[in-house]
């Protein structure tokens, strides 16, 4: 799972920046090269590469490894919302422009900037939580929730994202494609796992 995260967020990056970045200079040395490789990720690329692994893995051992990524579910928020500190202080996945309480400034821009990774960090962080006390009360985790969860979070903070880079179709953001698609696939996970359990259950 994290060998897929790190090859399907570089590659979902590569695929929506590849007309902005500098490829000469990216091959111009090992440093640029190596700045590149250390740069540059997107979470759902990371997220669909980590479970498309996952699924590979569980066939080639011929074992579910569903039952152990829900059993650790609650863990990807809490990482994702550090995750989303990091991009606060390094000036990446900013906000729109905004001048009012918290806004944020970086030396690339002379426009202040909505903290829009603050407020995912916290709704994260509050995903996070939410799971854990499901665990404790249900004594097991939902990927669907996260799923679903997240999914709503992500499309409506794009509306406060700036970095229009990573392109728009019909105006909305390859992100918010991708949060519409994954909350219609965590549905029909959902009815599929009920329809499972009532078979199982005859």
């Amino acid at each position: 799972m994290l060998l897929g995260a790190i090859i399907g967020s570089k590659a979902l990056y590569v695929a929506v920046s590849y007309n902005s970045i500098d490829w000469k200079n990216v091959f111009s040395s090992i440093e640029s090269f190596s700045r590149f490789l250390n740069s540059g990720f997107v979470f759902y690329g990371g997220l669909l590469g980590a479970l498309l692994l996952l699924v590979v893995a569980g066939a080639i051992h011929r074992k579910s490894f569903f039952s152990l990524l829900e059993s650790v579910a609650f863990i990807i928020p809490l990482m994702h919302s550090i995750g989303r500190i990091g991009c606060l202080l390094g000036g990446c996945c900013y906000g729109i422009p905004y001048s009012g309480p918290l806004a944020v400034s970086y030396s690339w821009s002379d426009v202040s900037r909505f903290p829009v990774q603050l407020l995912e960090a916290i709704l994260l962080l509050l995903l996070f939580n939410a799971l854990f006390i499901y665990r404790l009360k249900e004594g097991r985790y939902s990927l669907e929730i996260y799923l679903v969860s997240y999914s709503i979070i992500r499309f409506f903070t794009e509306f406060m994202r700036g970095d229009e880079v990573r392109g728009v179709y019909f105006k909305l953001s390859l992100s918010q494609w991708i949060s519409i698609l994954m909350l219609v696939f965590s549905f029909l996970l959902l009815f599929t796992r009920k329809q499972i359990a009532k078979r199982m259950l005859r």
